[in-house]
């Protein structure tokens, strides 16, 4: 236990994002962070044939149609995390915020992103919605007290399987009309800003912890980042 907290403590996460995340000064007085940070992720993030073609086939599998609300639930690794006390509300608040979406639109749908299966037949049971998920994917990968990015460089998990199921429900998330989550989850927030590109407009979304905020410190704001959430 002691070797895994020395491998863990010395792991340079900081080191390993790129550095085209860094955000030059003009992008302030051009567009706004969010629109930059969007328009990036979109060109990077762009799926080549083979994804594609697996998107086109987990929309039918799904049977994703239109209005529809989008929902990511994390309930695995962030919430044993002492550092983030409110990275992970009650399934209720999620509830909750998916009733005033309907109230609001009129969209009953929703399609669900988690790492729970019991998340998963929890909403199932909720009355006059109607929850999509990916079905087959083996939930327990994410299973576990330790963050999946470690798992993966630790080789605990495949890398693969993750990687193949994490970017369908990214993607999927992406293409939903409203998006509901916690914006202190990288996953929530690189959803929201996909569909924020891809769309041309901010989709109505509600995060249940925090607003949105930038990877990486920026001026004239340096302290507002994800680098600088609020901690226990």
């Amino acid at each position: 236990e002691d070797a895994l907290r020395k491998w863990v403590l010395a792991l340079d996460l900081e080191g390993q994002v790129p550095h085209v995340l860094d955000i030059d000064q003009s992008v302030w007085h051009r567009g706004g962070v969010l629109w930059w940070n969007a328009l990036m992720l979109r060109h990077i993030m762009r799926p080549n044939n083979w994804l594609q073609e697996q998107l086109r086939a987990a929309r039918n599998l799904v049977g994703l149609h239109h209005p529809i609300i989008g929902m990511h639930v994390r309930q695995g690794d962030a919430c044993n995390d002492w550092s983030r006390p409110a990275a992970c509300p009650p399934l209720s608040r999620y509830v909750d915020a998916a009733k005033e979406m309907r109230a609001q639109y009129g969209v009953s749908t929703i399609f669900l992103a988690t790492d729970s299966a019991d998340v998963v037949t929890a909403l199932q049971k909720e009355d006059n919605f109607t929850i999509l998920t990916l079905a087959g994917l083996d939930r327990g990968l994410f299973d576990s007290n330790l963050y999946i990015e470690f798992r993966v460089q630790m080789k605990l998990v495949d890398r693969r399987a993750v990687t193949h199921s994490s970017f369908l429900d990214l993607m999927l998330l992406s293409e939903c009309d409203s998006l509901i989550g916690t914006l202190s989850s990288a996953f929530s927030a690189v959803a929201l800003e996909l569909s924020f590109a891809n769309k041309g407009y901010m989709p109505p979304y509600i995060s249940l912890d925090i607003p949105w905020r930038p990877f990486r410190p920026f001026s004239p704001y340096p302290g507002l980042s994800m680098q600088h959430l609020p901690r226990a």
